[in-house]
């Protein structure tokens, strides 16, 4: 049972990576395409891990309250993992660096929007306190503004704590809580809730902090030593990015303030192995909603802009040393 919990915690809490998104504690599971179960996957002997991930993410111009506006991000994230099953406990540093660029046409205010730059340090524990059980605990700073703002003046931290349950191989659940500050506001408090569910070998179900995906042909495992990825794979994902933070320049429209920004995105994401150690995806979908609230600097609102539905595409590079 110890190699059917280790299996199931090899890519635990990635979440806390992942801008403003609510971990789960949820790992991928530990079957795939062609591979054992998971109460039979053998535990092999493990090293530190280096992993690399780009990427790169498009929504096209759209109609908005205030004129139209297209939004491009990309980001690079460095991840060092220790998940070594004899020391019962697993830890991942991820640094993550992100820019937010907006491109706005025919805008009535112009000065509102302002290329975004993001710093991020995080950093993920799991203790093993019995063979189908776990503590999930998780801290992260983070930096996020306008690259004219005062570093001081952006940065919010954020942290979790939760329990891990192993129901049974190919499912299992992690529950919580989540705090993550506010500029200018007070915390963002909510439950830390995440399943995953195996239901055929190389089919999963898993609900990821804020984002649900349903995988085909997957092993979302990739990152375990001992077994490459499989050559192909679709995944279809429903993703809801709970209110990030920018605090805005003083050259800004809303000098000093904050700009928030709420989206949610549903689309497809095909997944293809170019080496034993690497993956490239390719994502087309839709930004079903998005909405942007300018706040002063006592954080009062003062405009609000809802961007209309529009096709998003991107893709991304994860490479393991």
């Amino acid at each position: 049972m110890r190699s059917t919990i280790f299996a199931a915690l090899l890519l635990l809490v990635p979440g806390m990576a992942d801008a403003q998104t609510p971990p789960t504690g949820v790992p991928a599971p530990a079957g795939g395409a062609g591979q054992p179960s998971p109460a039979r996957f053998p535990i092999p002997s493990f090293r530190p891990t280096l992993t690399a991930t780009t990427r790169s993410l498009y929504a096209a111009e759209s109609g908005t309250s205030d004129g139209r506006l297209s939004v491009f991000r990309g980001s690079l994230d460095l991840q060092w993992a220790d998940r070594n099953p004899l020391k019962k406990r697993f830890i991942t540093v991820t640094g993550r660096v992100e820019s937010l660029r907006f491109l706005p046409k025919r805008a009535r205010d112009r000065s509102l929007y302002e290329d975004m730059a993001s710093f991020r340090l995080a950093a993920d524990t799991v203790f093993l306190s019995s063979r189908d059980r776990g503590t999930v605990v998780g801290l992260a700073a983070e930096f996020s503004g306008s690259q004219d703002a005062r570093f001081s003046d952006g940065v919010l931290p954020a942290g979790y704590v939760g329990q891990l349950r192993l129901v049974r191989p190919g499912l299992n659940y992690t529950y919580g809580i989540f705090v993550l500050g506010q500029l200018e506001d007070r915390p963002l408090i909510v439950p830390l809730v995440g399943v995953e569910w195996q239901p055929r070998p190389n089919q999963v179900l898993l609900l990821r902090g804020t984002e649900l995906r349903y995988t085909w042909g997957a092993n979302p495992t990739f990152g375990r030593p001992g077994g490459p990825p499989p050559r192909r794979s679709l995944s279809l994902l429903v993703n809801v990015e709970p209110q990030r933070n920018y605090r805005l320049s003083r050259r800004n429209g809303v000098s000093e303030g904050v700009l928030r920004d709420i989206n949610v995105r549903v689309g497809a994401e095909l997944t293809e192995s170019f080496h034993e150690n690497g993956t490239s995806s390719l994502f087309i979908g839709g930004l079903v909603y998005r909405r942007l609230r300018f706040d002063d600097r006592e954080g009062e609102r003062v405009t609000t802009v809802r961007v209309d539905p529009t096709l998003t595409v991107g893709g991304s590079v994860n490479y393991r040393f």
